[in-house]
């Protein structure tokens, strides 16, 4: 029964799990495409941080995951999906707001807004705080970046983001995006399978298509 479905054109059920990111930039126009294509296959997507993709599609709970590179997966295949980069967020009129960019250390000391531990902007920004030997101040751990940009803007504290996001938060929110100069502020978003031979025809042709641009992405990066 299951092969004769298949004879009229690729069917079939994929399960996602993905970090936030991608969810709010990426995703929503890959799946829109992807769609059109396989107009006979759904999508179960759901969001959660890095760690929690990842032992997802380990405990096959999920076909497809997409991280941040920032968290390096075990007895997983992992291939580029999109070049990001992370920005900080700060109020109008903040002390840093003038600048154009500005280092992590010139933040330390400043009230962040985090995101939920584990994540993969959490765990870059308290791995820096770590190797300059200073705690991480965090008045508030949310999710959601505009839930994030609304608590910036009122003035609760600052948050690091990613950069290709804040341009649909900025001018609503009433905050600005300066570009952080930190290594780890320019990161890979990663897709992870089990294997490629544990993959239903669905799903392969989901992993395909959102790999067809990565290295597009690489050169623009170069």
């Amino acid at each position: 029964a299951e092969l004769s479905d298949f004879a009229g054109g690729v069917r079939g059920t994929i399960r996602v799990q993905s970090n936030a990111t991608a969810m709010a930039r990426y995703l929503p126009e890959d799946l829109k495409s992807f769609l059109a294509s396989y107009p006979q296959v759904r999508v179960e997507l759901e969001e959660s941080t890095s760690p929690e993709t990842l032992r997802a599609v380990a405990d096959n709970a999920a076909d497809i995951g997409i991280y941040g590179d920032v968290i390096v997966p075990l007895d997983l295949v992992a291939k580029l999906y999109r070049i990001d980069r992370l920005a900080l967020l700060v109020p109008e009129g903040h002390a840093l707001a003038s600048r154009d960019h500005v280092a992590f250390s010139d933040t330390i000391g400043l009230d962040y807004i985090g995101t939920p531990k584990g994540s993969a902007s959490d765990t870059a920004r308290v791995r820096s705080a770590t190797d300059r030997g200073v705690p991480l101040r965090i008045s508030i751990r949310t999710s959601g970046f505009d839930v994030i940009s609304r608590m910036v803007g009122a003035g609760l504290g600052i948050a690091v983001v990613p950069e290709s996001v804040t341009s649909i938060y900025a001018q609503s929110t009433h905050v600005k995006a300066i570009r952080l100069e930190e290594k780890w502020a320019e990161r890979r978003l990663m897709v992870c399978i089990r294997s490629l031979d544990s993959l239903t025809p669905a799903a392969a042709a989901f992993l395909a298509h959102l790999t067809r641009d990565a290295e597009a992405d690489m050169k623009r990066a170069a």
